[in-house]
């Protein structure tokens, strides 16, 4: 689920994760995570966080606003990806994924969500 994180330049919002999650699967990047129940995305999150790989932001009600890793971490993610990109893996976001990122593009660290 952290390497999901290389595919932002900052942090994930609930949307986009979301959009990563549903059905069509990423080849090789996605597919284990499609259908996957909340539970157990909660579990990999805590797990994450605990181990300091991630910082997980959430509303009063629990659910999830933003993640995010350390700038180092998401890098590392990203070259991650593009390593399993030269091995044959899409580098083009779903559409679904695409459009919350759209909606984020050219905001200021301002207009993002905070942790």
């Amino acid at each position: 689920m952290s390497l999901l994180l290389g595919l932002f330049d900052r942090p994930a919002d609930a949307g986009c994760l979301k959009a990563l999650w549903k059905v069509p699967a990423i080849p090789d990047l996605t597919e284990p995570l499609v259908g996957t129940s909340e539970a157990h995305r909660n579990l990999a999150f805590t797990r994450l966080q605990d181990a300091k790989l991630l910082t997980v932001n959430r509303d009063t009600a629990g659910a999830l606003l933003v993640t995010d890793a350390h700038p180092l971490l998401r890098e590392y993610f990203a070259w991650e990806l593009s390593r399993a990109a030269s091995r044959g893996l899409a580098r083009r976001p779903p559409a679904a994924l695409r459009a919350p990122l759209r909606d984020n593009e050219g905001q200021s660290p301002a207009q993002l969500p905070t942790f």
